[in-house]
């Protein structure tokens, strides 16, 4: 019996827990992929369209507004500190339903 790298000078028990590091992370990636690969199959995908993601997906998905405290938000008027472009108003939305 191996008692070890430090007390008999023997790498086989070292290298047994190398190979099962290695396989325990083998497993973790494989069921990860596999997980993701089963959620995007029923979900139909794992990403949302470009607009909703622009829009924000707590407005796109759940129809709530984060992090806004005020009336107008923060930063300038019609601008987020948080949108990735500036928050489009009713007014803008009608004239683009009207073309």
């Amino acid at each position: 019996m191996s008692e070890g790298l430090f007390i008999s000078g023997h790498w086989g028990l070292l290298g047994n827990q190398v190979l099962a590091v290695l396989v325990s992370y083998g497993l973790a990636i494989a069921g990860s992929l596999a997980c993701l690969a089963i959620t995007s199959a029923v979900t139909g995908g794992l990403r949302v369209n470009e607009d909703d993601e622009f829009a924000g997906l707590d407005l796109s998905q759940h129809g709530e507004s984060a992090y806004v405290f005020g009336a107008g938000g923060y930063g300038p008027i019609g601008q987020s500190a948080f949108a990735a472009r500036p928050i489009e108003r009713p007014a803008t939305l009608a004239a683009k339903v009207a073309e």
